[in-house]
């Protein structure tokens, strides 16, 4: 028997408040939006580097091709 395509599941990390040292100012790799780790709506991590993502709309593109992000 032949198993079925499925769609992808994308899983979005929240960040907790203890989970960063520090407020490092960062890129949103979709958009380019400045925004801090705290701030950020969203996180992945695409080989071995973590992502952070002003919108959960930004990170759902980058999750469909992450390879035209990175």
């Amino acid at each position: 028997m032949r198993a079925e395509p499925v769609d992808p599941v994308f899983i979005f990390l929240p960040l907790s408040d203890g989970e960063s040292s520090h407020d490092d100012d960062v890129v949103d790799p979709v958009c380019g939006r400045a925004l801090s780790r705290r701030g950020a709506m969203g996180r992945l991590r695409h080989r071995r580097n973590d992502h952070y993502f002003c919108s959960l709309n930004c990170a759902e593109r980058f999750a469909a091709t992450p390879h035209e992000f990175t």
